[in-house]
């Protein structure tokens, strides 16, 4: 018998093809299901509302009106939420990644830590969905990895508002309500509180992404949110990340919430770590390439037999086989240009570096006479470096475009153009992540302003051109048509 049949609903059966029960619980239950207007999957919440008490009842209703007046990128999006005969239906997006609940299991039972740049790049999202829903008067109350669902482009969507309450500015809740080892110290004491009890669950969260673990865990409940009150954090075990993340865990876990650090504040001490890290690892890069390049200069030094020969268009110096270019030599051109590495059949093949009159410089792959291959470094004159791909002297396939100013992309090339998907840090704090034709934003993407406004949508020759929407830091939104950057209807 097919679900459909199992759990028959007109509403369902009529607009929805059910793939798999997620879940159960209570009175309600969670389905994967198709689209059958617009064949999308999403996620289907339906609950009995005549079996609840009055405030179960309230906060079933409420999770529908708090996720239709949300937009945010890092926010499960809801597209249907109505009421009929009874029973709720809650219609949200897919997060098709699973959740950081599942994730931070399957690194704890591999024991492999996970990377310092998921850490940070998930929390500054998540970070952003909290700082965007308090914007909106809203604090969620239950925030936990369970709740944070993880997408296959390796972002993240906020969910489950089931228990968030809509609060006005310098009110303060008593309700005890969440999930206990999540509890803030206000809220296990049943003293009032704010939206700081929110910034107290991401200092948890951030502590279990780096230690697989809840931060107070204890023998018992009961010893676990004394630890919450007196503030007791188990030590932190993992040595291999940076000393500015544990710090960062202890400023937001702090009992006073007048003590913990605004949002803002976090997502700052993040980048600056993530910026740290990235200089760390170029300079590393920078130290194995002269390791190499030493490598390289003593293996030429050990050449034998080398053989000097005119030719038309320059001087050869290297080793040679039935009066062919084979090996290693060094070729210098009537033009000024200098090649050195290796050659095969009297072609450049396999590594090598030409050095152009004009002040570039290539290093990496040869075949056939061609720049092609992986793991190649183009130095331009202007002071730009690409890292990446080439196919027949062009930039083509994954690669890194870093530009003197500071500005870098890494995604597709084709036809040395950037084609296809990639992403672009700008040095003023600007991010674009998305679809690109012929070097320009083209397609769909999302442009992340260093102001905290985002832009979400169709571009075209660079601009915003298309269906698409602007969420201002604010949280006020403009969505509708563009042309050229401009807001059109």
């Amino acid at each position: 018998m097919s679900l459909q049949n199992n759990f028959s609903d007109p509403f369902l059966d009529e607009n929805y093809i059910l793939i798999k029960l997620l879940g159960t619980g209570g009175f309600g239950r969670a389905y994967l299901a198709k689209s059958k207007k617009t064949q999308e999957t999403v996620v289907i919440k339906d609950v009995e509302l005549m079996h609840l008490d009055e405030k179960p009842r309230k906060y079933m209703e409420q999770e529908g009106f708090i996720l239709q007046k949300l937009s945010h990128p890092n926010i499960v999006k809801c597209i249907d939420s109505r009421i009929i005969n009874e029973k709720a239906y809650i219609i949200m997006e897919y997060a098709d990644d699973g959740d950081l609940k599942l994730k931070i299991k399957e690194h704890q039972q591999s024991k492999i830590p996970i990377k310092v740049e998921n850490i940070l790049n998930w929390f500054i999202e998540i970070c952003e969905a909290i700082n965007y829903i308090h914007i909106k008067n809203i604090i969620h109350r239950d925030l936990k990895p369970n709740n944070i669902f993880l997408m296959k482009n390796n972002h993240i969507k906020l969910g489950d508002f089931g228990i968030a309450r809509i609060f006005n500015a310098n009110e303060s809740v008593e309700t005890q309500i969440g999930t206990q080892p999540y509890f803030s110290p206000q809220m296990v004491k049943g003293e009032p509180y704010d939206y700081k009890t929110d910034i107290w669950d991401l200092g948890v969260i951030l502590y279990e992404m780096v230690n697989f673990k809840n931060p107070f865990e204890a023998k018992g409940m009961h010893g676990m949110l004394m630890n919450i009150v007196n503030g007791k954090i188990n030590k932190i075990e993992k040595k291999s990340f940076p000393n500015e993340l544990i710090d960062l865990i202890y400023k937001i876990l702090k009992v006073n919430p007048l003590e913990r650090p605004e949002i803002k504040d976090i997502v700052n001490t993040c980048r600056e770590i993530l910026e740290k890290i990235e200089k760390e690892n170029k300079e590393k890069e920078n130290k194995e390439n002269d390791e190499k390049k030493n490598e390289n200069d003593k293996e030429k030094k050990e050449i034998k037999n080398m053989i000097n020969k005119e030719y038309n268009n320059g001087k050869y110096e290297g080793e040679m086989k039935n009066d062919k270019r084979e090996g290693y030599g060094k070729f210098e051109y009537k033009n000024g240009d200098i090649y050195e590495g290796y050659w095969e059949n009297d072609l450049r093949n396999g590594k090598g570096t030409l050095i152009y009159k004009c002040g570039n410089k290539y290093e990496g792959e040869w075949k056939n006479d061609f720049k092609e291959g992986q793991n190649s470094k183009f130095y331009y004159n202007n002071k730009n470096i690409y890292e990446g791909e080439f196919k027949k002297n062009l930039r083509y396939g994954k690669g890194k475009l870093i530009y003197n100013n500071g500005d870098i992309y890494e995604g597709e090339f084709k036809d040395n153009e950037m084609e296809g998907k990639g992403i672009l840090k700008k040095e003023n704090g600007d991010f674009y992540e998305g679809e690109w034709k012929n070097g320009e934003f083209d397609g769909k993407g999302k442009y992340k302003y260093k102001n905290g406004d985002i832009y979400e949508g169709e571009f075209e020759d660079g601009y915003k051109n298309g269906k698409g929407i602007l969420i201002k830091a604010n949280g006020e939104k403009t969505e509708g048509k563009w042309e050229n950057d401009e807001f059109i209807n």
